[in-house]
């Protein structure tokens, strides 16, 4: 949970408008030069965050793989392939997010040189 916290925190929960209301930039209104990259990283995001979620949750339950009750130990074994598979899959979401981070930022900063 505190991983999905800090996904929202880091990619969603911005104001991508403050960076351009702090350069006075007319830009900010437009359509084709801000509102429609903003909506699809936002879009983009979105979508990542949900499937970044669901992997998680599956990550977790195969990492709770013990059960203690009445002192008694209950193992539940994990397909290391799996397990492998879902940790490349968070990396590759996670890298991906930062590239389209990354990008809308640069291209802000674009905008606010002009």
């Amino acid at each position: 949970m505190d991983s999905e916290i800090s996904f929202k925190k880091q990619f969603l929960d911005i104001n991508f408008d403050e960076f351009l209301f702090e350069n006075n930039n007319d830009l900010i209104n437009s359509n084709e030069f801000y509102i429609q990259y903003k909506t699809e990283y936002l879009s983009k995001t979105q979508g990542n965050f949900i499937k970044y979620s669901n992997l998680m949750k599956t990550f977790q339950n195969m990492t709770n793989n013990y059960l203690i009750k009445n002192n008694k130990y209950s193992y539940t074994f994990v397909d290391k392939n799996e397990y492998n598979r879902l940790n490349k899959e968070l990396k590759s979401v996670l890298i991906e997010q930062r590239e389209l981070y990354n990008n809308f930022m640069n291209y802000i900063q674009f905008l606010n040189s002009k």
